[in-house]
C-alpha cells in the first residue's frame, strides 16, 4: 500500500466514510479545509493510491507534464477559469496504531518516523481519528531552531526517592526506557530568535536590529518550554553531553551510543517525538529504527554536542500570530483579535535504552542537578509538594548536603 502526498489539503478517495464533517464533491472526498475542485478519480489518475495534495494554482491553459516518473508526477487540469496543479510524491504507507501507557492514556503511535504535523495530520484522518486540536488551522507563527544542550528528568516523591536509593535512573515500570525531556530555557528562546532574525533578514543595518523587540516568547508558551512540571515537583537538569558520556562508559563500553528516529506519538493536545539512544551492542535489536541524520528539514537532529529542534506548535492555547514587516525587517507578535485558538503542542523526548539497570550519578551531582518545580497545567501525574515540603524531604534525603533547595 503506498500514499501520495505534499504539501497543503488532501482529498482522499475513500467514500465510505462519509459523515457529517466531509463534504464530496464529483467523485473526490474532502477534509474540512481543503480547496474544492469538480473533478473525478477516474479524470485525475486511475489508480487506487489514497492521497492527493492540492500543491498550487496554474494558468488556464496547462497542460498534464512530467508523468513519466513513477516516483513523481506532476499534473494539471482545466477546471473552468481555474487549473489545478498536482504534485505527488509516493511514499510507503505509515501506520498509526494506539497503544495505552503505564498511566492508562491512549497514544497514537506511528513507529520509526518524525511525522511533521502536515503528515501526521494527514495519517490521523486516514485512520478517522477524532481530534479538534490537531486539524484547525492555527495563526501563523515562527519556526525557529532552538540548540539545545541539557535534558530534564522530571518525577514525583516516590521516584525522588528512588533516584536518591539507586544513584541515578531507571525505568520505573516493566520498560527498558528512561526517559528525559529537552530542557529549554530563557537562553535557548532568546539565541533561537536571533538566529531566525539573522536568517530571514540577513542584510539588516544596526539601527533595525536595534528596533526589533523580542517576540518569540511570545509564542513559547506550551509545557514544552514552561518552568513547571507536569510529572512532579522534583526536576533534575543535566548537561546533555554528562548524560551521553555517563550512558557511554556504562552502557556502551566507552563507545559512541546509537542515535536513532523512534516514533511519534500524538496524544488529545500533545504531540511527542522521540530519539532513542542504544549501546552499539544493540544494533540488530533496534535496526528498523532509521538512523537520526543531520537533515536540515528534520523535526530534530544532532549536532556538535546539542539537540537541533524545529517545533512547528510552540503554543497549544494561540493569542499571538506572527507578522512580517519585510519592508522595515522587523518580525512582530500581534495578539489575534478572536478568541484564542486551541491547538496541539510539540516536543522533543529521548529515551534510552538501559533495560533493567541503572544509569548512575554520583549523589553530590545529583543534587546539584535537582531544583523544585510547580505545578504545571493540565498536570499527569499526583503527589505534588510545595516548596516547604520538598525542602524537608530533600533534606531528609541528602541530611548530608546542606545545599539550599533551588527552584525552577
Amino acid at each position: 500500500m503506498f500514499m501520495l502526498q505534499n504539501s497543503t489539503s488532501y482529498v482522499t478517495t475513500r467514500h465510505s466514510c462519509l459523515d457529517s464533517q466531509h463534504e464530496q464533491c464529483g467523485s473526490v472526498l474532502y477534509y474540512p479545509g481543503a480547496r474544492r475542485c469538480c473533478i473525478s478519480w477516474g479524470e485525475l489518475i486511475s489508480s487506487e493510491l489514497g492521497v492527493v495534495y492540492i500543491h498550487q494554482s496554474a494558468g488556464v491553459g496547462d497542460q498534464i507534464r512530467d508523468h513519466t516518473s513513477p516516483e513523481q508526477s506532476r499534473l494539471s487540469k482545466d477546471i473552468g477559469k481555474f487549473v489545478f496543479v498536482f504534485l505527488f510524491d509516493i511514499i510507503p504507507h505509515l501506520t498509526m496504531y494506539t497503544r495505552y501507557n503505564r498511566r492508562g492514556y491512549p497514544e497514537r503511535v506511528v513507529e520509526s518516523q518524525h511525522l511533521k504535523l502536515d503528515d501526521l495530520r494527514q495519517e490521523a484522518w486516514r485512520i478517522r481519528l477524532k481530534n479538534n486540536y490537531l486539524y484547525i488551522d492555527m495563526p501563523a507563527s515562527p519556526r525557529p531552531e532552538f540548540q539545545v544542550s541539557h535534558l530534564k528528568h522530571d518525577t514525583n516523591q516516590t521516584g525522588l526517592r528512588g533516584i536518591k536509593t539507586d544513584e541515578g535512573f531507571r525505568n520505573p515500570g516493566r520498560g527498558s526506557l528512561l526517559w528525559w525531556s529537552l530542557a529549554v530555557g530563557p537562553d535557548e528562546i532568546a539565541s533561537a530568535e536571533r538566529r531566525l532574525l539573522e536568517t530571514t533578514f540577513p542584510d539588516r543595518t544596526e539601527e533595525q536590529v536595534q528596533m526589533q523587540q523580542s517576540f518569540l516568547e511570545k509564542f513559547t508558551t506550551s509545557p514544552a518550554f514552561e518552568q513547571t512540571s507536569r510529572l512532579g515537583s522534583y526536576r533534575f537538569t543535566f548537561p546533555l553531553e554528562e548524560v551521553l558520556e555517563a550512558y557511554s562508559e556504562q552502557f556502551c563500553s566507552g563507545a559512541q551510543p546509537v542515535m536513532r528516529v523512534y516514533e511519534t506519538v500524538l496524544y488529545k493536545q500533545e504531540v511527542m517525538y522521540v530519539v532513542l539512544v542504544h549501546s552499539p551492542a544493540n544494533q540488530e535489536q533496534f535496526s528498523k529504527y532509521p538512523l537520526l541524520t543531520d537533515d536540515p528539514n528534520s523535526v530534530c537532529t544532532y549536532r556538535d554536542g546539542c539537540f537541533i529542534w524545529r517545533p512547528e506548535a510552540m503554543s497549544g492555547t494561540h493569542r499571538y500570530k506572527l507578522v512580517l514587516r519585510r519592508d522595515e525587517m522587523q518580525m512582530d507578535a500581534v495578539p489575534v483579535t478572536s478568541c484564542p485558538q486551541f491547538y496541539v503542542w510539540d516536543h522533543v523526548a529521548v529515551a534510552l535504552h538501559v533495560d533493567e539497570q541503572v544509569l548512575n550519578f554520583d549523589a553530590d551531582r545529583l543534587r546539584e542537578n535537582l531544583m523544585w518545580c510547580d505545578e504545571g497545567i493540565a498536570a499527569i501525574s499526583h503527589g505534588f509538594n510545595n516548596f516547604p515540603e520538598a525542602e524537608k524531604f530533600v533534606r531528609e534525603l541528602w541530611s548530608d548536603n546542606p545545599s539550599p533547595l533551588q527552584k525552577a
